[in-house]
């Protein structure tokens, strides 16, 4: 990868570590989204399991990068 590439992916990283959004003009939003704790169940043995919650990374895509697809 190339450094510049290296350094966009890294500063994007930082900023959605201070829980903002990062937007890069022509290609799109990033944001951090945050998914609750929740209920799940074991498939084998049909037990309770409790699912912790984490944080993922949403993408929105620009609506001129989505017309040039």
């Amino acid at each position: 990868m190339s450094t510049g590439m290296e350094k966009t992916l890294t500063q994007i990283v930082e900023e959605l570590k201070a829980q903002t959004s990062v937007t890069v003009k022509g290609f799109g939003t990033f944001t951090v989204k945050e998914v609750k704790a929740r209920t799940r169940r074991n498939p084998k043995t049909g037990a309770a399991v409790q699912a912790p919650g984490f944080k993922k990374v949403a993408f929105k895509m620009s609506k001129s990068f989505r017309e040039t697809l």
